[in-house]
């Protein structure tokens, strides 16, 4: 796909301490989305996903509707 069009770098640790470098790589185009998360919940595995325009959306929609805070303060 080409240089991603975001990338964000940051590092994790595990429990015994060892820290592991991780990035989120981001290719967006007119009709696609493509994300690589390099970790997960598991160093050694990692994600990525491609999607449509509207699936992208559907997902980010979703996404906020799940982390929206349903007891406000």
């Amino acid at each position: 796909y080409g240089e991603p069009t975001t990338i964000k770098r940051g590092t994790v640790q595990n429990r015994l301490g060892a820290t592991f470098n991780k990035f989120t790589a981001i290719w967006l185009f007119s009709n696609l989305y493509v994300g690589f998360q390099s970790v997960t919940t598991k160093i050694d595995s990692g994600l990525v996903n491609i999607d449509t325009t509207k699936g992208f959306n559907y997902r980010e929609a979703k996404l906020k509707e799940l982390t929206k805070d349903k007891r406000p303060l």
